[in-house]
C-alpha cells in the first residue's frame, strides 16, 4: 500500500495530533464507460487543538520524488529539517517564497539553500500568502497554518488532501509562480540592513 494511503488512513500513527480523517468512496463505474473521479481522502488538523508541524513533518517524510513548496513564512525547525531531510532523500524539494521570507528573524532559507534546494522569491504579487506542497503528484497540505513557530500559538487549520485531480491544480499553479518568481541569491537582495521581522 502507498505511504502517503497509510499516512491518511491512520495506519502510520503519530501520538497526540488529534486529526480528523474523511475518506471519499470511489463511484461506480458508469454504463457508459465515462472516466470518473479518483477517490479522494481528506485529512484535518487545528491549532491550538492539534499539532499541525508534525503533520507537515511527517507529510514530507513521506515523500519520495517531489515536494513543491509555497512558503509565506518558514521559521519552524522542525518542518525546516524535513524539507531538508527530504532533499537528502533525494527528493527534488523546491521553494517558492514571500519576499519577506529572507528577511525573518531564524529563517529557513539559509539552511535550505545549503542543502541544495533552489528557491524563488515571489515578488510580483502584493503577499505570496501561500502555505502549500505539492507531495509525489497526489498529496497536497495546505490551509491559514504557517510554517513557522508562531503559528502554533494561533487558530489555524490545516488540510492534508490525497487526490491526483486536486494536486495536478495545485501543482500547475506553483508552476505558474515560480514562472512569474525571482531565484533566490541572497538575503540582501531583499531585506534592508538590520531587518529582522517577525511572523
Amino acid at each position: 500500500m502507498n505511504r502517503a494511503v497509510l499516512f491518511l488512513a491512520g495506519l502510520i500513527t503519530l501520538p497526540a495530533i488529534g486529526l480528523a480523517v474523511a475518506y471519499v468512496e470511489p463511484m461506480t463505474v458508469p454504463a457508459d464507460g465515462q472516466q470518473v473521479p479518483a477517490p479522494i481522502t481528506v485529512q484535518t488538523c487545528f491549532e491550538p487543538e492539534n499539532n499541525c508541524a508534525a503533520v507537515v513533518v511527517r507529510a514530507l517524510g513521506l515523500a519520495e520524488a517531489t515536494a513543491m513548496t509555497g512558503a509565506y513564512a518558514l521559521t519552524e525547525p522542525s518542518i525546516i529539517q524535513a524539507l531538508v531531510d527530504a532533499k537528502r532523500r533525494g527528493v527534488d524539494v523546491e521553494l517558492i517564497v514571500d519576499k519577506g521570507v529572507p528577511c525573518e528573524r531564524h529563517s529557513g532559507v539559509p539552511a535550505v539553500v545549503a542543502a541544495g534546494i533552489p528557491v524563488w522569491v515571489d515578488s510580483k504579487v502584493r503577499l505570496a500568502h501561500w502555505k502549500t506542497i505539492v507531495i509525489d503528484g497526489h498529496l497536497v497540505v495546505a490551509g491559514s497554518f504557517n510554517f513557522s513557530v508562531a503559528a502554533s500559538h494561533n487558530s489555524e487549520d490545516l488540510v492534508t488532501i490525497d487526490s491526483p485531480d486536486v494536486a495536478a491544480q495545485f501543482a500547475n499553479h506553483w508552476r505558474a509562480r515560480r514562472d512569474a518568481s525571482t531565484p533566490y541569491q541572497l538575503r540582501e537582495d531583499w531585506c534592508p540592513v538590520g531587518t529582522g521581522m517577525v511572523r
